[in-house]
């Protein structure tokens, strides 16, 4: 178990620190547990180091070379003084901080920490923190973790991050990337109250994670990136990973012509809760990897689209009430087929953003309907219109006859339709064509304050779609509104 509580507490004796600085330091003559000896490097601090002891380092650190944990000692704990900053002096694309094996480390306290020499060659360096598989690495605190370009963590073991001020990286796309999380037999991990950014407003923090089955919880954590393409987050994972990951109450923020989150590739499942997602020229969350993805209770603000899938494979899901606020045309675009779960409220202050007549419907038979066969849409005044099927209807011919036959009757009947409630209007064998709705109009746009409500069998698809066009998405369950004061 990590130290962080005792250290707060001031439990640890100070007969147990190891005291480094490079000012007065000596590393030849420097004593352990001697506040009056301390040694002038990290590395030399390390090499005396036992389990149990705490590594306090003062000043400014330049690293001439990695400092690396593990030979001597399991579980290194560090702690660095406000106004203590860490740099390195080695023309190498190398970590600042490593261990030889599956070592465990922690650091603690006010520190910054920058491994700014040289720009990475790829994604990968020049790392701040790295570590050999299997072991943990926690931080707590620190002022900033910074590369000139490349991953400033390297989390292959156990992750455990808490309240810090920023982290990134000056020339490159990637913050963060892979975790394996095991710790006493539970693969899960955290970050908590940290910030992951780019000065220049080009940074991309990937959520990957290394072994199978992991876990990793993020909690009260800022985004920020944008400025260029990509995305503020990029969700990636190998396929068959089937690893799980949680963001509750994040901001996720991109400017320029960043999206905001951007599902890849892999089987991981991702769950936000209560975040906030706002792009200024791009979507705000696309989807186009073979993903399980859930929203509850989120705010999504696109100036262009606040949702695209781009693949049929994914799950989408939303829960509790979830808005899209654009100041565009549309909320959300992609394959008709994909299948939209959604259990709650979805509030837009747009109409879903489809230029022309747009067809709101639930299909829910799979077998071709019978010429002769008669449909009907029963209101709630009791009016009925009824489409009979013909020789060489489609399912699509008997959805589009019954709209006709539904706005013929309205106009026949003075009923400008907004009292009509569709139920159910026939069935192909034992399986039945449904369509609910409230309050449509003769063209099926939906007007402010107007809702669709889409509670369905179970196994019902509400399908909205340009008539003759590919745009749209497909919901199961839950209400859409549109309200229009709701505003950027």
């Amino acid at each position: 178990m990590g130290l962080t509580g005792q250290l707060a507490g001031g439990k640890l004796s100070k007969d147990l620190r190891i005291y480094v600085d490079p000012a007065y330091g000596d590393d030849t003559a420097g004593q352990k547990y001697r506040e009056d000896k301390p040694f002038a490097t990290i590395q030399a601090a390390a090499d005396v180091f036992s389990d149990g002891d705490i590594i306090e380092v003062n000043g400014v650190i330049t690293l001439d070379d990695t400092v690396t944990f593990g030979n001597n000692g399991t579980n290194f704990i560090l702690h660095f003084v406000d106004g203590c900053t860490v740099e390195t002096n080695f023309n190498a694309v190398k970590p600042m901080f490593t261990t030889i094996g599956a070592q465990n480390y922690e650091i603690h306290g006010r520190g910054s920490f920058n491994n700014g020499y040289l720009p990475s060659p790829g994604n990968n360096g020049p790392r701040v923190f790295s570590m050999g598989t299997g072991g943990t690495f926690e931080i707590f605190g620190a002022k900033s973790i910074s590369s000139f370009g490349g991953v400033p963590i390297n989390a292959s073991g156990w992750l455990n991050m808490r309240n810090v001020d920023e982290i990134f990286s000056l020339n490159s796309i990637s913050f963060i990337t892979g975790f394996r999380s095991d710790r006493d037999g539970v693969k899960y991990g955290f970050i908590e109250n940290c910030t992951f950014k780019r000065p220049n407003d080009l940074g991309v923090t990937y959520l990957q994670a290394i072994g199978s089955g992991q876990k990793i919880i993020i909690n009260d954590c800022k985004f920020i990136g944008g400025g260029g393409a990509g995305a503020t987050i990029v969700c990636t994972n190998n396929v068959g990973n089937l690893s799980t990951f949680e963001l509750n109450r994040c901001r996720i923020q991109s400017s320029g012509a960043a999206r905001g989150v951007w599902f890849t590739t892999g089987e991981a499942t991702y769950t936000f809760n209560d975040c906030h997602i706002e792009t200024e020229t791009q979507v705000g969350v696309l989807v186009g990897g073979d993903c399980t993805v859930n929203f509850r209770d989120c705010k999504v603000i696109s100036q262009t689209l606040c949702f695209q899938y781009a693949v049929d494979n994914p799950t989408i899901s939303f829960h509790g009430t979830n808005t899209m606020i654009t100041t565009a045309a549309g909320w959300v675009v992609g394959p008709a087929s994909n299948k939209v779960r959604n259990t709650g409220v979805i509030l837009s202050n747009k109409r879903p953003g489809f230029l022309g007549s747009q067809i709101w419907r639930v299909t829910g038979f799979t077998t071709m309907p019978v010429p002769g066969d008669d449909y009907s849409v029963i209101a709630e005044d009791g009016t009925v219109a009824t489409y009979t099927v013909l020789g060489g209807d489609t399912k699509g011919d008997l959805v589009n006859g019954l709209r006709d036959a539904c706005i013929a009757k309205g106009q026949e009947t003075n009923n400008d339709m907004t009292d009509w409630i569709f139920t159910t209007v026939g069935a192909v064998g034992s399986e039945q064509l449904q369509i609910l709705a409230s309050s449509p109009d003769y063209n099926y746009d939906l007007d402010e304050g107007e809702e669709w409500d889409a509670s369905t069998t179970g196994v019902d698809v509400l399908t909205t779609s340009i008539i003759g066009g590919t745009a749209g998405f497909t919901m199961v369950g839950g209400q859409f509104l549109i309200d229009a004061n709701l505003t950027l």
